[in-house]
């Protein structure tokens, strides 16, 4: 799976040994949405809960012919307290909608090398089901896995330290976009998020860890190649290699697939080696899905513990909730 380059911590678990020893789940963002500027008495409720404002954000409304039709508002809490989510929930449904939940994980390494090597790895392995085949990008250090605004959405970055401890990390968010996406998550209720959630069963169901197999791989385009051949011969009996003529062979033809699926799933140099589990799972030649093999979270690490924020004059601080 993951390779020994990342550190293994001696912690005994579910029957053996974890990768990362400690990883701490919390709420990173919430952004709210109604059709009226909330009051300015929330806001400043929530500066005295919070110890930092809610963020604004109007965004005019197109109606039919292009005419405007009045505005949105967007209203975004960073790191939201329990205090300020319990205040805040009683107006859910009446004043505003939930449009928008982030849950951070932070896998706590010792040091900011170890963080990035896990960064690496989870980009080769981590991958979102449900989804249709598009392209990741990366953007200052951060993997994104899909659009910008797009429903689901995972962020990876290790190279800033913890935000409840301050401690080497590397930093992977799920993202949830749209009043549906929070509420197919389960994240659409303030008194909910405010008691903290079942993290771990969060990640398992949006996230899965997959180990390609190189050896079923190539199995799997020996038979794809074999199923092809007779086909192929028809058409293209000889190749040339080295300006020679050579017949076509199940070895040149399986080589030749190899090729073609690496350059189609963005391998360097047409390569498979340098391939991801998320790029073989959203190609549309679903047979290749039979190279991967699962890993459970359950062997990377223990069940998160969650981090409820607070407010501790003069700096902001963490608690835990539940182990």
């Amino acid at each position: 799976m993951i390779d020994g380059k990342t550190r293994t911590a001696q912690t005994q678990g579910h029957g053996g040994k974890f990768l990362v020893a400690r990883t701490t789940a919390y709420l990173d963002t919430v952004t709210l949405l109604s059709r009226l500027p909330l009051p300015k008495s929330t806001f400043a409720e929530v500066l005295r809960l919070q110890g930092k404002a809610l963020i604004p954000r109007t965004v005019p409304v197109t109606g039919r012919g292009g005419l405007g039709a009045g505005n949105i508002f967007f209203s975004t809490i960073h790191q939201p307290t329990c205090s300020t989510l319990s205040y805040l929930a009683p107006m859910q449904g009446q004043t505003f909608t939930v449009n928008s939940v982030d849950i951070a994980f932070d896998f706590h390494v010792a040091t900011l090398h170890e963080a990035e090597h896990l960064q690496q790895q989870f980009d080769q392995r981590l991958r979102q089901s449900w989804r249709r085949p598009q392209d990741r990008r990366s953007e200052l250090g951060t993997l994104y896995w899909r659009r910008p605004n797009s429903p689901r959405n995972i962020a990876i970055y290790s190279d800033k330290p913890s935000k409840p401890d301050g401690s080497p990390c590397c930093h992977v968010e799920l993202r949830f976009t749209g009043a549906a996406a929070c509420r197919r998550a389960g994240l659409s209720d303030l008194r909910l998020l405010a008691g903290g959630i079942d993290a771990f069963a969060l990640l398992n169901r949006q996230t899965k860890l997959s180990q390609i197999d190189f050896d079923h791989l190539d199995a799997v385009l020996e038979r794809a190649a074999w199923q092809f051949l007779p086909k192929t011969k028809r058409h293209h009996r000889y190749v040339k290699i080295d300006s020679a003529k050579v017949e076509l062979t199940v070895g040149l033809l399986k080589g030749k697939i190899g090729q073609l699926l690496g350059r189609s799933m963005g391998g360097a140099d047409g390569s498979l080696i340098t391939i991801r589990a998320q790029d073989i799972w959203d190609s549309s030649h679903r047979w290749l899905r039979a190279a991967l093999v699962e890993v459970p979270w359950q062997q990377i690490t223990p069940p998160p513990r969650w981090h409820c924020w607070r407010i501790e004059h003069p700096i902001f601080r963490s608690f835990i909730v539940n182990d």
